[in-house]
């Protein structure tokens, strides 16, 4: 499940870079200029082909002055499946959890990522 979520991520990333690129007109080779990356790099990146790194993608999302919460934050969720509604009222709920309960959510969590 771990992979799938790596490749979802790429493949989320790669969408939202090559549509704030489309959307301010600048071509690939620009992007990479002012980004100070490869060419190819942006070209990989978008087709969901590399991974990227927490830096690489801040230097890209600078350009278009934004940062990486508030580029992904609603695209991640959404396409993970899990619902803004649901994470809030999971949060909500965790202060009121008695150590029982927050030791079985904890086990579950560990034994949904093997």
């Amino acid at each position: 499940m771990l992979k799938k979520v790596n490749n979802d991520l790429k493949i989320i990333i790669g969408q939202k870079i090559r549509k704030l690129r489309t959307e301010n007109n600048l071509s690939q080779e620009k992007l990479a200029e002012l980004a100070n990356i490869e060419t190819s790099f942006v070209s990989q990146i978008e087709s969901g082909k590399r991974n990227i790194s927490i830096t690489t993608l801040s230097s890209i999302l600078e350009c278009f002055n934004l940062n990486i919460m508030s580029a992904f934050d609603k695209e991640i969720n959404k396409k993970l499946g899990i619902r803004e509604e649901k994470i809030i009222e999971i949060n909500k709920t965790i202060p009121y959890l008695n150590d029982e309960i927050l030791d079985s959510i904890y086990t579950l969590i560990k034994l949904s990522k093997k």
